[in-house]
């Protein structure tokens, strides 16, 4: 069985077992029944798959297992009750495991929106993937696979999580954040139980410290949670490698120790906390781990990019400078209304109101100006122009001062309030950042002359 076919296996089951199991004892046969055969599919079909495709059987599959779990801890009515749409992105898009904020929609007007946040690390992440692409031959493999580590970190835990969260509250589902300003951590204790991988934390909550709570009292139930999480982290790692180290399992035994050990030290410590939470990370993802999944991410990158010259990637990114200038005009048709510049305008003396119209409309009609002329002049770019070159220049120079603006001059309080502003605000910076990066990389690519 392939990996593909055993996760849509796993995931039908799991889709479909909590609506009709609707008694007690029929509830416990499908938790027992999801548990052996999703835990034993890797161990049985797995020896065939890929590293990448076991290092999914051993993650994915048993996320889908525990999201079967967590669904049948809900009475088969409730779930009937669902969002057919909230139940189907809970089980396929969100890997928290909490379905409850699934179960109907809210007013988003009532939810926050780390979409901006989010966006920007996201985009930060991927530009250092690409540099990191860039300057791989230079680095040893040891620097090389930490890099890629933390930029994955930065890409998808901080970056991407928040976009996700960003989109189901505007959609009216209110999940909690999956990583919730880590970096604001003044505890061990605070940052494993309330900000990093919050999904990972309901599991532990649910299914391993309560029940480990009523065995071992409160402390015994927090060691068995960390020594849970350093298990499941070894086969997640040794599994896909091949290489059994014991340093995962080490390393929340550290961390559980670090929980105990800071409630002797009276004033809590952001930096305590980070050096704890980073300084023994080698143990947790091992060489073996680096080789098979870290370090061969910027290595196919710069393969890939390798596959075409640099004309070819500076007209790339030309024709998406062209095109992405005419999406601005698109979005702009909206600001009258959406900015109240009928009301707003009223206010001014007629005018100052007919010049603000006048600016906006020679803004509109400069924007498309250089989409068409990016475009028109594309190919004498790609050849070295100097005159083409001149009229790129002069298209980033102005990106570059409308970002300089945003960030120096606007103030945030001075947007209009609301999620879609918000969002917007975020999105259009995006754009703009996109625009000015693409001038300026075939700038670069393209040394005058064609040389």
């Amino acid at each position: 069985m392939s990996f593909l076919s055993a996760l849509i296996l796993v995931w039908g089951a799991v889709a479909t077992l909590p609506l009709f199991l609707s008694s007690s004892f029929l509830r416990k046969v499908g938790i027992a029944g999801l548990l052996i055969g999703g835990f034993a599919i890797p161990w049985i079909w797995g020896e065939a798959w890929s590293p990448l495709e076991k290092l999914g059987g051993v993650t994915l599959i048993p996320l889908v297992i525990l999201k079967g779990i967590a669904l049948l801890h809900q009475p088969a009515a409730r779930l009937w009750g669902f969002s057919k749409l909230g139940l189907l992105l809970y089980l396929s898009a969100w890997p928290g495991l909490d379905p409850l904020p699934f179960e109907r929609r809210t007013d988003p007007r009532a939810l926050t929106y780390p979409f901006a946040g989010g966006l920007v690390r996201m985009l930060c992440g991927l530009t250092g993937f690409a540099l990191l692409a860039a300057i791989q031959p230079w680095l040893p493999p040891v620097a090389l696979g930490w890099a890629a580590c933390l930029l994955g970190l930065l890409t998808v835990h901080l970056g991407y999580s928040d976009l996700l969260t960003s989109t189901l509250h505007l959609m009216g589902y209110p999940v909690r954040r999956l990583f919730d300003r880590p970096l604001a951590s003044r505890r061990l204790g605070e940052l494993w139980g309330r900000r990093w991988n919050v999904g990972f934390v309901e599991m532990n909550r649910e299914l391993l410290v309560r029940p480990l709570s009523r065995l071992f009292g409160a402390r015994g139930a927090i060691y068995g949670a960390f020594v849970v999480s350093g298990l499941l982290h070894e086969l997640a790692i040794g599994f896909p490698t091949g290489r059994w180290t014991g340093g995962p399992t080490l390393y929340f035994l550290l961390q559980a120790g670090g929980v105990f050990l800071e409630r002797r030290f009276r004033k809590p410590s952001g930096l305590r906390t980070m050096l704890w939470f980073l300084v023994p990370l080698p143990l947790l993802f091992p060489p073996a781990f680096h080789q098979a999944f870290l370090q061969p991410v910027p290595e196919t990158l710069r393969a890939f990019a390798m596959t075409y010259s640099a004309k070819e990637w500076a007209g790339a990114l030309l024709l998406w400078a062209g095109i992405g200038h005419f999406l601005l005009p698109i979005a702009s048709l909206q600001i009258p209304k959406r900015l109240r510049w009928r009301e707003e305008l009223a206010q001014l003396s007629p005018f100052n109101r007919k010049l603000m119209w006048a600016y906006g409309i020679t803004i509109f009609m400069t924007v498309t100006g250089f989409g068409i002329l990016t475009l028109a002049v594309r190919p004498q770019m790609l050849q070295g122009d100097l005159a083409a070159r001149g009229i790129s220049m002069l298209i980033a120079g102005f990106w570059a001062l409308r970002l300089g603006l945003d960030a120096f001059y606007y103030r945030s309080k001075d947007w209009p309030e609301g999620p879609g502003m918000r969002i917007g605000h975020a999105l259009l910076n995006a754009l703009f950042v996109s625009l000015l990066l693409s001038h300026v990389g075939a700038l670069i690519l393209v040394r005058p002359g064609g040389a």
